[in-house]
This record gives C-alpha cells, sequence and structure tokens, in this order.
C-alpha cells in the first residue's frame, strides 16, 4: 500500500456550483473563483508532500480520506474555556460533498492523479477545530500496488 499525508492550512471552502451568465444572445456558464486560493493551497501542500515522499503521478485507483477543521464560535467558549456539551462535528455550510469536490478537482488540476474518478473510497468528516488543532484540513491519499482491497484507515494529523 501507498500513502502520501499532507496538512493544508486555512479556512477550507467548498467547490461553487457552476453559474450560468447570458451575455447577448448566448449563455455562458462559469464556476465563481471563490475557492481558488483554497485550492491552489491543498495543491501545493499535496505537491510537496509528493516531492518529500519521491512519488510520481498517481495512476492507479486511489482512496481518498479528508478530515476538514472549522473555526468554533464564540458561543462555544465561556471565560477563553470551551464549553461542555459542545458539538465536535461542524453540521453546517460548506458541506463535506462540496469541500471534497474542492479537494478532488485540486488534485487532479496539480497533477496529483490523472483524473478523480481513479477515487473508488472516500471517508469525509468535517470538525470543529480545538486548542491543539487549527482550521485547515488533514488529507491522506492511499493507492494500491499488487493488493485487490483497501486495508482499515489509519487516520493521524501530520504535523
Amino acid at each position: 500500500m501507498n500513502k502520501i499525508s499532507f496538512w493544508v492550512e486555512g479556512l477550507p471552502i467548498g467547490q461553487p456550483r457552476t453559474k450560468a451568465a447570458r451575455i447577448g444572445s448566448f449563455v455562458r456558464m462559469y464556476t465563481p473563483p471563490v475557492a481558488n486560493q483554497w485550492k491552489t493551497e491543498v495543491g501545493r501542500s499535496a505537491m510537496a508532500s509528493m516531492v518529500r515522499d519521491n512519488v510520481k503521478s498517481i495512476t492507479v485507483p486511489v482512496r481518498l480520506a479528508c478530515i476538514f477543521y472549522f473555526p468554533r464560535p464564540k458561543k462555544h467558549y465561556l471565560k477563553g474555556m470551551l464549553r461542555t456539551g459542545c458539538p465536535y462535528y461542524h453540521p453546517q455550510k460548506p458541506d463535506l460533498d462540496n469541500l471534497e469536490k474542492a479537494v478532488m478537482d485540486a488534485l487532479t488540476n496539480y497533477g496529483i492523479w490523472r483524473d478523480d474518478a481513479q477515487v473508488v473510497c472516500k471517508y469525509g468528516e468535517s470538525r470543529w477545530s480545538g486548542a491543539t488543532v487549527r482550521c485547515g484540513a488533514s488529507i491522506n491519499i492511499d493507492w494500491m500496488g499488487d493488493e485487490q482491497f483497501f486495508p482499515p484507515l489509519d487516520f493521524s494529523i501530520p504535523f
């Protein structure tokens, strides 16, 4: 089993929906650029990990595992300490599906793999950040060598 793991610092941003604009009698489809900076950070972090681990572009089926961390709102704190009973997961927008789409687009655009159709297994979580974890994303990519099945996930934050 081959693997790269990396951390992407910053506020995760989901892939926006495609929009249409009328220009005269023509309709033009476009994707708003709001996630471009986040996708650039994802791509740069992935490339640095591949260079560090001496990995070439992936051409086989992959498993993608992502955990996204978001800043907690002030109401989660009382006198600088986290309130008891505060939620662990981040069940708000951006939704997990769009966050994963942005990551997969970035990894495709940076040549980490040929196409996001190579992703045959995904795992994702959207969590609130805490005292020990900053905002960002922990991303693991596994790909098969001679194995026929992926082993169970071993998810650790690489920093």
